[in-house]
């Protein structure tokens, strides 16, 4: 079974949910089942391009330091310097491990996270995030600072714990930055867990290469149930290790038992138990469920909205398409009226011209044809303009030699200064006579 991380559904997390209940029938031992969840989850969880989503994913489990195995008692008194150690010290345990790296798929192989003492007041600092899910479900840590809560999912679920980092890069809750977030790609960090009826408490924490939204994340919440489920029967008949017996009860269970009629089997016990986390599932999913069909609810309000909005933009473009076409219309109109009007002006001018053509051309054949010798001349100067042919020919002058001499050039009589006084006084009263 695959599935792309961040098309994880509902549906698809009951599914998953079947799935790890099947592969998982059958393990006689809680680190069994631990290893195989890990195994699955990195198995599962996928990116786009078909690898796996996961960089390393690990389970953890309390314990007490006299049921530990003895590898990891020797790990204890190694890291912690001390020959003898209390048999009632907790110890946070790793008991599955699965991710990129070869050593990172056998819990054996951890150099530094096969177990970490819950007396430690520095527990905090050590396991931030994992704090953070112990507090949430009411695991006492003895530290005098308070867990930050702030990367909680659901403040209000006091039986199954979720935190979520959006962004693992720098975030305070990830120590390692340079060892580990940055050299593997780690983008987003989530986790959650629960507590068993013997008070121990489990844990899964997971680390993704890919941006893993808070909407994906809460839905392990629904998956949460699943985990108790197939890891509550080993933990109350103490089959943690595989080096455990399986005839050996918790004594808290003991107590429990004892206080029953003698009708009563410890197996109806169990079932009792294993029918709460069921019914708890049920109510994550059912609540899941709720949680979407609200978010449909708000999407199909924001949907109506957003449809009337729509509407109303429509409206108002027609609105406005209507008023653009009446303007274009009367702008045509306009502009036709101009049109007709300009081409009815070059009709006009053309037979303006037209018609000064045909006058210039008669006034030239009276000016040509006249018996009498017409000349014209420059008012201001003296020199002669245009004249015919009679002016030249009377006066015994050729056209080109006519054209470069003055009036008073051709006046025998009066002087030149005479006969600018006669063109001044033509021009103020119209006429004037020359002798």
């Amino acid at each position: 079974m695959q599935i792309k991380i961040n098309e994880l559904t509902l549906a698809k997390v009951i599914e998953l949910s079947q799935f790890i209940k099947e592969e998982c029938k059958g393990t006689l031992t809680l680190e069994e089942t631990a290893q195989d969840l890990m195994r699955i989850f990195y198995q599962t969880f996928i990116t786009d391009s078909g690898n796996s989503a996961i960089v390393l994913t690990r389970f953890f489990k309390s314990c007490f330091y006299c049921d530990l195995p003895d590898d990891i008692q020797g790990d204890i008194k190694q890291k912690e310097g001390r020959a003898i150690i209390p048999p009632q010290d907790k110890y946070l345990t790793l008991l599955g491990t699965w991710g990129d790296l070869e050593e990172w798929r056998q819990r054996e192989k951890s150099e530094n996270h096969k177990a970490f003492s819950l007396n430690d007041s520095d527990v905090l600092y050590k396991l931030p995030m994992l704090s953070a899910v112990f507090s949430q479900i009411g695991f006492k840590i003895p530290t005098a600072i308070e867990s930050d809560k702030s990367i909680i999912v659901d403040k209000q679920d006091i039986d199954y714990g979720l935190f979520y980092i959006d962004d693992a890069k720098d975030s305070k809750f990830i120590p390692k930055q340079a060892e580990f977030v940055e050299p593997f790609g780690v983008k987003s960090t989530f986790g959650f867990g629960g507590h068993y009826v013997s008070t121990d408490v489990y844990a899964i924490i997971t680390f993704f290469r890919e941006n893993v939204n808070r909407r994906i994340a809460k839905l392990f919440l629904s998956l949460n149930p699943a985990i108790k489920l197939l890891t509550l029967r080993h933990d109350s008949t103490k089959n943690v290790f595989m080096t455990d017996s399986n005839d050996s009860i918790s004594s808290y269970l003991l107590a429990e038992i004892q206080k029953m009629p003698d009708s009563q089997k410890f197996e109806h016990f169990l079932r009792s138990e294993e029918t709460r986390a069921i019914a708890d599932e049920l109510k994550r999913s059912n609540e899941a469920l709720l949680e979407m069909a609200n978010i449909l609810k708000g999407k199909n309000v924001e949907l109506m909205s957003e449809m009337a909005e729509r509407k109303q933009v429509e409206e108002e473009l027609r609105e406005l398409n209507d008023t653009l076409e009446k303007c274009v219309d009367e702008r045509t109109k306009e502009l036709s009226k101009t049109n007709i009007s300009l081409r009815r002006e070059v009709v006009e001018r053309h037979l303006i011209e037209i018609a000064r053509q045909e006058s210039e051309e008669k006034c030239r054949a009276i000016f040509e044809q006249a018996v009498d010798s017409i000349v014209v001349i420059n008012s201001d100067t003296g020199e002669i303009v245009d004249f015919n042919t009679h002016a030249h020919e009377n006066l015994g002058y050729t056209r080109e030699e006519f054209k470069n001499i003055r009036i008073a050039e051709i006046e025998a009589i009066e002087s030149q200064e005479d006969v600018m006084n006669h063109i001044k006084r033509i021009k103020s009263k119209g006429f004037d006579i020359f002798e």
